[in-house]
Parts: C-alpha cells; structure tokens; sequence
C-alpha cells in the first residue's frame, strides 16, 4: 500500500490544521511587525487636512504581502442604497453600504482564511459605491494588519477641536442645528426608539466581538462626504441624533453585523 493510499487518522488531520494556521499566522504576525504606519499622501484642501488614500495603503501592504506570500481575493457580498434627507442646496443624496469579504491565501500551503468588513460612502449622484468599496478595503487593511493612521475614534474630542494646533481628520456627524439651550435628553427626542435600539444592538455586538460600541458604531454609521471628510456617530452623538433615516440605516448595519 503506497503512502497516498494509507487512512489518514483524525489526530493526522487535527495536527495538519494547526500545522498550516500556525504557518500562516506567523505569516500575517510578520505582516504586522512590519507595517507600522501609512503614508498619507491625499490632502484635504478645504478643510486642511492628510488622509490616507487606498493607494498609501496599497503601497504599504502589496510588497509586504509579496513578500510572505500571501494573497488577497476580494469579493462584493451585498450593496445597499437609502436616501437620506436633502442637501442643504436641496439636492438629493444617497447613503450607499456595502459588505465585503476578503479571503487571505497562503500561497504556499494552500491555507486561506476569509474576513467581512463594511464600508459606506454618501454621494449625490453615482459614486457611493465606489466610496463605499474604497472605505471598505481601506478599513479592512488598517484593522486586519493593524496600521497605525492617527485617526483614532476615542480622541473625538480633540478632532472636533483639532488639539495643540492640529486640523481635524475626522468628526462626529453634526446631527441637530444650533444647540438649544439645554441639552436634549434621548427620552426627549422623537428619534428615541431608533437610538435606543442601537445602543442596544452596539451593546450586544461589542459582547459577542470584544470590540469597543465606539468601534462598532463608527463601522455602522461611518460615510466619507465629497471632502473626504469621515463621518460617523460616537456614543455621545448617538444619544442626541434626530435624523431617523441615518439612525435607521446604522440600525441596519448593526443588525447585519450581529446576525452575521
């Protein structure tokens, strides 16, 4: 009996699966030991900011990836499209999600994993989706190999104000006008439903993931407007919104992410 032809054993099988996770996770750890931060090469020109475009990204992870021979192969599980309230010059606009998976290949075992991300992008006429997609494979690689941006979503505070002389290079969506007088509670607002639905949901995912609700709600709730300027709702900013299609389409989002 040749070699090819011998029963492989369940115990064969086990140690043949740790074998190849452990040879490709060394890979992706190599990975991110070496991918310490992006070059932002993309300039905001109205609001005076860097960003990383996909191509900084691009640039930094393809020869690392060449490198360890891994691939990656990306695919467009679903796109959605809801209308948002008009612009302020009353144009119509539309908030575009889409969900992506990402299969990362070892190309020399044969050994893939794959990973989901969302993007959203918010336009008002045909490029949402590529908004969206960009964003997406932008959020995938930074998270998956942990680049370091600067754009970190606990400093809010500091971005809304842009800190010791720095320009801002995100901000929480503005989601009401002038402020009142007093501070709106949530239980004052028509929106109160929706918000407390999302709390919930954020709760739920950042149980069932580990993940921050900050995190979780930046992904649902995130959009990069014609400026390149990154939306999102923060945990604060959640408990005042009261734009309900923006609420619900962030609800959506979380409950695609908590029933995936």
């Amino acid at each position: 009996m040749s070699d090819s032809d011998k029963p492989v054993s369940a115990k064969g099988v086990v140690e043949e699966v740790y074998r190849l996770r452990s040879s490709f996770g060394g890979k992706v750890s190599r990975l991110i030991g070496k991918a310490k931060y992006v070059h932002k090469s993309g300039f905001n020109s109205f609001h005076k900011y860097n960003y990383a475009t996909e191509g900084d990204f691009l640039a930094l992870v393809k020869p690392l990836l060449d490198e360890e021979r891994l691939a990656v192969v990306a695919s467009q599980e679903s796109v959605t499209r809801d209308e948002l309230e008009p612009t302020t010059r009353g144009r119509r606009q539309w908030l575009t999600t889409v969900k992506m998976n990402f299969r990362l290949i070892d190309g020399d075992t044969g050994y893939s994993e794959t990973m989901t991300s969302f993007g959203t992008g918010i336009d008002s006429e045909d490029k949402g989706l590529y908004k969206a997609i960009t964003g997406c494979v932008k959020y995938f690689i930074s998270k998956l190999f942990l680049i370091e941006t600067g754009d970190d979503p606990e400093r809010e505070n500091e971005n809304e104000t842009g800190g010791e002389g720095r320009n801002p290079t995100v901000k929480p969506l503005e989601t009401s006008a002038p402020a009142p007088a007093r501070k709106p509670e949530t239980d004052d607002l028509p929106t109160a439903p929706l918000i407390k639905k999302a709390q919930e949901l954020a709760l739920q995912i950042s149980g069932k993931t580990g993940e921050s609700t900050a995190e979780i709600l930046k992904l649902a709730s995130g959009f990069e407007d014609k400026t390149q300027t990154f939306h999102y709702l923060s945990p604060d900013s959640l408990k005042t919104c009261t734009s309900e299609k923006w609420l619900k389409g962030t609800i959506a989002n979380l409950e695609k992410e908590l029933g995936g």
